[in-house]
Formats: C-alpha cells, structure tokens, sequence
C-alpha cells in the first residue's frame, strides 16, 4: 500500500471573502474531511510564496491544500462517501475546488 497526498489547488471568490474562505478552509472544510476520512491522516495549506524560481508562472490559484493519505484509494473513497454531509460555502472561487490530483508516493529520500 502506497502512501499518497491529495493536492488541491484554490482560490478565494473573491478578495472580499478571503477571510471567510481561510476561515471555512480552516475551521470548517478540513475538519469535516478528517471526520469523513479515517486514511486521511492530515493536512496542510500553503500560498504561493513570494520566492520563485525566475520565469516560472505561479498559476491563477494562490492556495494549495495537500491531503496526506495512508491509503489514496481508501481516503477518495471515504471522502467522497461524505460529501453530501460537507458545510458548503459561496467563499471559495469557480464553485470550489479548480483542480484536485491525487499522487502515490514513489520514493522517498531523507536527509
């Protein structure tokens, strides 16, 4: 069984519902997929930082979130059971999620 991390790419409706979007990200949103999803393990949020590699575009979604997985197949599965029970919000730009990958971790080197 592979470990895996689900990244989540986001944006804010709009400037005016940022506080609102990181509050229900925070508060809302990620504790309800924990309850949902046992092989979730956790999470954690990030924004573009301002340090970059020069030329690389940062993309249109400021915000990632990054799911960590015991089992990928197990935490979709039970996070999606859950979905009709998740508090919706009008904060989050496009609907909600723009794009969601799934990875399985492959290796992994420790210093």
């Amino acid at each position: 069984m592979a470990k895996g991390k689900m990244v989540i790419f986001t944006a804010p409706a709009s400037a005016e519902k940022e506080p609102e979007f990181h509050r229900w990200y925070n508060e809302v949103h990620i504790p309800e997929i924990a309850a949902a999803a046992p092989a979730i393990s956790g999470a954690s949020r990030y924004k573009v930082s301002d340090s970059q590699i020069p030329g690389q575009d940062t993309g249109p979604y400021p915000y990632m979130a990054v799911y960590h997985m015991d089992d990928p197949a197990d935490g979709i599965a039970q996070m999606l059971a859950g979905a009709a029970g998740y508090t919706p919000t009008d904060a989050t730009g496009e609907g909600g999620i723009q794009t969601a990958v799934v990875y399985e971790q492959i290796f992994e080197a420790r210093k």
